[in-house]
């Protein structure tokens, strides 16, 4: 597992087909739970489509803790994430 401790690109060294490589990947909080797939990344933003699909969240990339090959990991607690809802 990497930590991306919220970081841009250029503060993070991740280079940007890493980041771009998260799109379509699992995304859960801090507790574990998956809450859907990361669709959508901008320079200080991910979108994250919930797993039906009607819910749509709005994130600061700040709060992408860690990735691995399948899945990215949330500094979020899943009851904090209706602030960050669309």
């Amino acid at each position: 597992m990497t930590r991306t401790s919220g970081k841009t690109e250029e503060q993070s060294g991740i280079p940007e087909y890493i980041w771009n490589s998260f799109i379509g990947k699992d995304v859960k909080t801090l507790d574990l739970e998956s809450i859907g797939n990361l669709s959508t990344l901008t320079d200080d933003f991910v979108i994250i489509t919930s797993l039906n699909r009607q819910d749509h969240f709005v994130l600061p990339k700040l709060y992408l803790e860690a990735y691995d090959e399948d899945e990215i990991f949330l500094s979020v607690f899943p009851k904090d994430l209706e602030k960050f809802h669309l």
